[in-house]
């Protein structure tokens, strides 16, 4: 039967011969609000601890990855995949208006959120925030009836979409859910029920719910609803599929593997941020990461190190003999291959493999790092190692761990994209290159040049061009070497990328590069914030732009750019004005240590009070300019160093941005025209930033509980740790030189 005509034969079609056709489908989530989902607006009590504690928390994510799916796929087609929302919401203040059955359903159900008070889904994940700022746009459906079909105008809205088969999801299974969906199905609409995005107030009443909707619709899980929108978009071709090379094994490099691997249109292996791992094992793709391994085997590599970047910033790697990996179904071993303890993704702190209790993180759960074949990098400063980076997902639930911070960036970059935005980034990466540190802690640097000297140049080529070829076969560009202002100081500017997540692992994968060549010139590269203390310390200052997404003629145009004030477009103005809003907040993640602040200051390069201002590298946010031109080009953040999470720290700067951005905020006055009066002076102290994150709804948000309590909890703990040590300078050399 061909599903894209949906053509019925009476008493022979049966309803799972009908899978999904993308442009054919909508998506409707039922009830999913702060109302009714969130424990914060609800008392729990025996009567509902099911629902909030077992049921919801499971459900809640595969709705989140359904909506993130369907708007990814809306957004880039010509029509289909539709996110309709409805809610429990009143038309008049006292809810005169719901219906009887409501009125008649205690005080939860007769007295609604309404116009003068409107619903709210704050305590919910992004992903099922309703969007309509951005991308097409979700459709919002408030409604005063158990069934959304008696009480809106969606049968009206469906069919002026063309949309034929309808997915349905939300509370109460047995309830408003089935309601709409034997409505639906008598309406003509071809139902899909997805079983766990679904939730009860008890087991049993969510089983019976999905008996009850057995001969109206399909019963089918998350996973199985994902498959089939990805089959549908395969087989109807509605996004052009890239065509695969097939390099010779006598001409490998990291490009034949790019060329080999179009992750974008082999669904077996690309990761949907905030959703599940997805694969097809079937032999074709089976085939297609075998003769990558076979690649690398010709290549000379043996191992493939798995690796993740935990909550503070240390690479969690284990290496896997490519043998072995060749020896199994690649495709399902690839995902279960690596299993690092929960606790030392965000249990840990930086000091120690010593667990901190109040991150309520223990020793007894996993997870596993499942690899994102884009990050694939044969390593050169090894003899046969190659190295992926990967996103950690829950063992059990297969889940994207809220803890993964290259998840948490991949959530925003595809956030920004529904909403119709891009970014463009590079960063300075600054280290100081040096014979070694001795036991007092005392550094002996390679030389004492100033600023941009040609005594580093000519002293130092043998590494610099080293270190330019490591990098080059790694596919990492490099703008621009040169010395800076500390002894044996030297800054490599990473070329900018459009992929803000490239760039996040060209980030680690640089500084593990530059660290190695330096161990094997029998130096020592120290990527501490502060080296010498009267001397200028290492940053990572970050230069960020902002791009169009959709459009394919502009997508690389870059409108932070424009007429108004300073040319800086209304957009960046906006996206400005969010950074700097929360800047107090956003230096808990980008300068994470003590030693970090020692930086911050006048005099420091990098300012003391929150502001901006036009090319004046002692403010924390520059506005850069184009020599020709005088037009701005990018926003420079300063505040940001090694010792921080890249990802973590990016996703937290964009995250801020974009919310400047939705909020349509006005760019207060620069430093030089008089806004410095007003300004608040920076934290001086991680501890200060920490007390500003703990009152940053946006950010906590952000993060999500579980994240923001490991993260908060184990810098408490170093801070506390920190303050035993007699030289915190001293402590910090040492750990960066020997680790």
């Amino acid at each position: 039967m061909n599903s894209n005509q949906l053509q019925v034969i009476p008493g022979i079609s049966r309803r799972d011969d009908f899978h999904l056709v993308a442009s054919r489908s909508a998506l409707l989530i039922i009830d999913v609000q702060d109302h009714l989902s969130s424990s914060e607006y609800a008392k729990v009590d025996e009567s509902n601890a099911y629902l909030f504690n077992t049921t919801l928390p499971a459900a809640i994510p595969n709705i989140n990855q359904l909506a993130t799916r369907m708007r990814s796929i809306r957004d880039s087609s010509d029509k289909g995949c539709e996110v309709l929302i409805t809610y429990l919401q009143s038309q008049t203040p006292d809810c005169r208006d719901i219906s009887l059955d409501y009125k008649l359903s205690g005080p939860k159900l007769s007295k609604l959120p309404s116009l003068r008070n409107p619903a709210t889904f704050s305590s919910l994940p992004i992903g099922l925030q309703p969007n309509i700022s951005s991308g097409k746009g979700d459709i919002l459906l408030p409604k005063t009836s158990c069934s959304v079909f008696q009480s809106t105008n969606i049968q009206y809205i469906l069919s002026n979409l063309d949309v034929k088969q309808l997915i349905i999801c939300g509370q109460l299974t047995d309830q408003c859910v089935m309601s709409a969906v034997r409505d639906a199905a008598d309406l003509g609409f071809l139902v899909t029920v997805v079983d766990d995005a679904c939730a009860a107030l008890s087991k049993e009443e969510h089983e019976r719910g999905l008996e009850g909707m057995k001969g109206f619709s399909r019963i089918v899980s998350t996973e199985q609803i994902l498959n089939e929108l990805n089959y549908s978009i395969d087989a109807t071709n509605e996004f052009c599929a890239v065509e695969v090379e097939h390099p010779s094994d006598t001409n490998f490099s990291n490009d034949n593997v790019a060329n080999l691997i179009k992750f974008e249109s082999q669904q077996c292996i690309q990761v949907q941020p905030a959703s599940d791992w997805k694969q097809s094992a079937n032999v074709e793709n089976n085939a297609l990461i075998r003769s990558v391994f076979r690649m690398l085997q010709t290549a000379q590599i043996k191992f493939l190190r798995f690796a993740n970047v935990d909550v503070v910033n240390n690479i969690r790697a284990k290496a896997i003999p490519i043998k072995r990996l060749m020896n199994q179904n690649v495709l399902n071993s690839l995902s279960h291959q690596v299993s690092i303890a929960k606790v030392c993704v965000a249990g840990l702190p930086s000091y120690a493999d010593a667990m901190v209790n109040e991150t309520r993180i223990d020793a007894a759960d996993v997870l596993i790092i499942k690899p994102d074949f884009n990050s694939l990098r044969i390593l050169p400063y090894t003899q046969s190692s190659a190295m992926v980076l990967g996103y950690m997902h829950d063992q059990r639930t297969n889940k994207l761990s809220p803890l993964c911070t290259r998840g948490l960036l991949s959530r925003v970059l595809e956030t920004a994209k529904r909403r119709g935005f891009g970014f463009t980034m590079g960063v300075e990466l600054e280290f100081v290159l040096a014979k070694g540190v001795d036991n007092l802690g005392k550094v002996q640097p390679l030389d004492s040049s100033l600023f941009a000297s040609l005594t580093t140049l000519n002293d130092q080529d043998e590494f610099i061009n080293e270190v330019n070829e490591h990098l080059e076969r790694q596919n990492i560009d490099v703008e621009m070497i040169h010395s800076e202002s500390a002894s044996g100081q030297i800054e490599v500017v990473l070329a900018f990328k459009h992929d803000v997540m490239e760039l996040a692992d060209n980030i680690v994968l640089t500084k593990e590069t530059i660290k190695a060549i330096a161990k094997s010139h029998n130096l020592v590269a120290l990527f501490s914030p502060k080296v010498f203390s009267n001397q200028a310390g290492n940053g990572m200052h970050a230069h960020l732009s902002l791009r169009k997404e959709g459009n394919e003629s502009k997508r690389l145009q870059n409108i932070f750019p424009g007429r108004a004030p300073h040319s800086v477009s209304a957009i960046g103005q906006s996206f400005m004005e969010g950074i700097l809003t929360h800047l107090g907040a956003l230096m808990s993640f980008t300068m994470p240590t003590d030693i970090s602040f020692s930086r911050v200051g006048e005099g420091c390069w990098t300012g003391s009070k929150i502001g901006w201002d036009v090319e004046d590298k002692e403010s924390p946010i520059r506005l850069c300019l184009d020599s020709a031109s005088q037009q701005a080009t990018n926003v420079e953040f300063k505040l940001i160093d090694s010792t921080c999470n890249p990802y973590l720290a990016l996703a937290s700067i964009l995250w801020s941005g974009l919310n400047g951005i939705e909020k349509k905020s006005t760019l207060r006055p620069s430093m030089k025209s008089g806004g410095d009066k007003a300004s608040h002076p920076l934290p001086s102290s991680l501890g200060e930033s920490l007390e500003i994150l703990r009152k940053d709804q946006l950010l906590i948000q952000l993060l999500g509980n579980e994240l923001f309590l490991a993260y908060t909890a184990l810098k408490k703990a170093e801070i506390e740790y920190w303050g035993t040590v007699d030289d915190l300078g001293k402590y910090w050399l040492q750990k960066d030189a020997f680790s």
